[in-house]
């Protein structure tokens, strides 16, 4: 539609091409088009007056002239800025008609330059400053019909045209669905009954990558909206402001535990592989095999953690004619979760199961990992089974692998376990007999390595646990209990007796080995004072352990082969193992070339890789939250190394290796660090946050 006509006084004869006071001007300032009123010139420059009434001195090569003039009646600073707003209100107002398309398909096939006065004449039936001015303001919103030039607009192509209708489109979908993101945001933070927002994935992912987001600068922008009508105490950054809205909304909680999405692990099972569960779990309930051996009459028991669902192993104590038998039985997880199926995959993808203080991300599903795979107390289980022969004097004299079936007798937990062990709990006579023996065969096991060279190293280690209520207590992680001992024990003895089957039948599986220190750990930090730093010392000196398809001797065990197998449900090395075990049992051929073994390692290389960072940083994210919950300001901790960019000590209270800030030197002369492996020392907590894993510490 065309622009109606506006009459304004003149002065002078329109379209005169030359700058001079009292001219209407356009300039171009922060991407924005204004209009100005010349006033003077000074040193090559005009001063220009804006309908804001404020002053600015511009060249002449950024004013663009409008064709009338401003009336000679108006003699001061408030009677211009009036005129200068009248002009504009029209402009605006009219700028609603102006449709640049019907210009562009006029004179697009023409493609070349056309100036604003041009465009204005073919839109509007006058050429005014207000028309000229609202031609020129549509021209610079425009982002699809016309190209700007140098002094002019070029009209875009048919194709480019097409292309930016698409592309403004897309834009505009966007600008709506922020709105509607902010909108449904604000009715969320007002009242927890509305709905979440639809868009909140935005969020999430702002939370998770602040600035790599896509469209985190559209986000944040967002997010600041909304702090302006509600106080979120958000910090400086885009994921810290987007975790704050998101928790205020109640779609976090304040301790949510955002590093498995971060590193893109998947954290629930889809529809299609609970699906595939089912069918895995009806067609295990339907399985026969006469050829495993039947030890369901066993009294049999597992030894687990008070908060343990999935139990992969148990163990049984026999005599003999000769001595005794131990068993340890591990959960049959290969014969029920086939290797083509969907949730086998899903579990080598995951790599490892990962349990935080807070929360559990199982490797299977837990209809499998602590329904139809776990080894339940009074329920039939398909198990592999590793039997040690024993003499009277508890030197092993056999070792035995096979398919078995197997019965839980009963479930203890490990401080059900020690109290029988101390004899402090009344129970049958069997399972007491059975626990001591246990007991004995553990004792002895752990003699026989140290014997061979096994390194016995203490680590002091605080465990968080979280109440409901989420307040964080720290258990002392202390393996020396009796049936932490044992059960720890003889899973290194079950481990030890795949291994050197596979070593014996020439079967390659995925071995652990580790080679000799150069210097003895007892000797290398007999300088150190005993305590944290002389046990970080000593295990500075150990080689770290190797993975490779080929039996070697791991000597901080003191073993002549080792290879994982007891946790098949939680670990895919030992599933992987566990495979080729019972390939070898059934055929006499493996499973898996060394080739085929090691690519399989491969695979899981990654998933293996988060659940470390997961559990690493979850668990320290609980010890930061200890301190900050108890208001803790200053720590006694040990020095345990000294060389580096910044000495390390270990925490009292939290049992944490940790860097820290030395005290600044009194004087020139005194060396840059003054403490040795070994001194205690007092740390300062200078800075603590727990979400954004800051933790400063400085020596008082």
């Amino acid at each position: 539609m065309p622009i109606k006509q506006i009459n304004f006084a003149q002065n002078k004869s329109k379209n005169e091409a030359r700058i001079f006071p009292g001219r209407v001007v356009t300039y171009e300032q922060h991407a924005k088009i204004n209009l100005g009123l010349v006033l003077a010139e000074k040193s090559g420059k005009w001063r220009v007056l804006n309908p804001q009434g404020a002053e600015l001195m511009l060249p002449a090569s950024r004013l663009a002239i409008l064709p009338d003039v401003a009336p000679d009646s108006l003699s001061n600073t408030t009677q211009k800025t009036d005129y200068l707003q009248t002009v504009t209100e029209a402009a605006r107002a009219e700028l609603e008609e102006i449709r640049l398309e019907e210009v562009w398909t006029l004179i697009q096939e023409k493609a070349k330059e056309t100036s604003v006065k041009e465009i204005t004449d073919i839109l509007c039936n006058e050429d005014t400053n207000a028309t000229q001015f609202a031609v020129r303001l549509a021209l610079s919103e425009d982002e699809v019909y016309f190209k700007r030039k140098k002094v002019g607009f070029e009209p875009r192509t048919p194709e480019v045209v097409e292309e930016l209708k698409i592309k403004v489109k897309i834009e505009e979908e966007k600008r709506e669905r922020r709105d509607r993101l902010y909108n449904e945001c604000l009715a969320r933070l007002s009242d927890e009954t509305a709905p979440l927002p639809g868009d909140i994935e935005l969020l999430e992912k702002a939370s998770l990558f602040g600035n790599s987001a896509n469209e985190s600068k559209e986000i944040r922008e967002l997010i600041d909206r909304i702090v302006e009508k509600v106080d979120l105490g958000a910090g400086r950054r885009l994921e810290d402001k987007a975790f704050r809205l998101l928790a205020g909304m109640g779609h976090y909680s304040i301790d949510e535990n955002l590093l498995p999405r971060k590193l893109g692990r998947p954290i629930e099972f889809s529809t299609e592989e609970l699906e595939d569960t089912a069918r895995l779990i009806e067609h295990a309930s339907a399985q026969q095999d006469d050829n495993r051996e039947d030890f369901r009459e066993i009294f049999t028991v597992t030894i687990d953690g008070a908060e343990t669902r999935d139990f992969d192993d148990a163990l049984s104590a026999e005599r003999t004619s000769k001595g005794y038998r131990v068993g340890i039985h591990i959960s049959d997880v290969a014969s029920v979760l086939t290797e083509d199926s969907i949730v086998a995959s899903a579990g080598m993808r995951r790599g490892t199961s990962i349990y935080c203080p807070d929360e559990q991300f199982p490797m299977l599903p837990t209809e499998l990992s602590e329904g139809a795979l776990s080894l339940r107390e009074n329920e039939e289980r398909l198990a592999l089974s590793l039997l040690v022969e024993l003499d009277e004097g508890y030197s092993i004299v056999e070792r035995r692998i096979c398919a078995s079936r197997i019965k839980v007798d009963k479930r203890l937990t490990y401080d059900e376990a020690d109290t029988i062990l101390y004899g402090e709990l009344e129970v049958s006579e069997q399972l007491s007999e059975s626990l001591s023996f246990l007991w004995d065969v553990a004792g002895n096991s752990e003699v026989r390595r140290v014997h061979n060279g096994a390194l016995q190293l203490n680590r002091r280690e605080q465990t968080p646990v979280v109440s409901d209520g989420g307040k964080v207590s720290l258990v002392d992680a202390n393996e020396d209990k009796p049936s932490r001992k044992l059960v720890s024990e003889l899973m290194i003895m079950a481990n030890e007796t795949g291994a050197l089957y596979g070593r014996d039948q020439e079967l390659p599986l995925v071995y652990r080995s580790q080679e000799p220190p150069e210097r003895d750990p007892d000797e290398a930090a007999a300088h150190v004072p005993d305590g944290p730093g002389r046990e970080y010392h000593k295990r500075s000196v150990l080689k770290r352990s190797v993975v490779t398809y080929q039996a070697a001797p791991h000597a901080g065990l003191g073993l002549e082969a080792y290879a994982q197998l007891t946790s098949p449900i939680r670990r895919a090395t030992d599933l992987i193992n566990q495979r080729q075990l019972l390939e070898h049992l059934a055929s006499g051929n493996p499973r898996y070339t060394p080739k085929q073994l090691m690519d399989l390692l491969g695979d899981i290389e990654g998933g293996l890789e988060e659940a470390g960072k997961v559990q690493r940083g979850r668990n320290r994210y609980w010890l930061l939250k200890y301190l900050a919950q108890e208001k803790i300001k200053e720590l006694d901790a040990v020095v345990v190394k000294v060389d580096g960019p910044k000495p390390l000590a270990e925490l009292d209270r939290l049992h944490m290796i940790y860097p820290f800030h030395q005290k600044q030197k009194r004087q020139k002369s005194e060396p840059n660090f003054s403490h040795e492996v070994g001194n205690e020392i007092r740390l300062r907590v200078d800075s603590l946050d727990p979400r954004t894993d800051t933790l400063v510490l400085r020596e008082v």
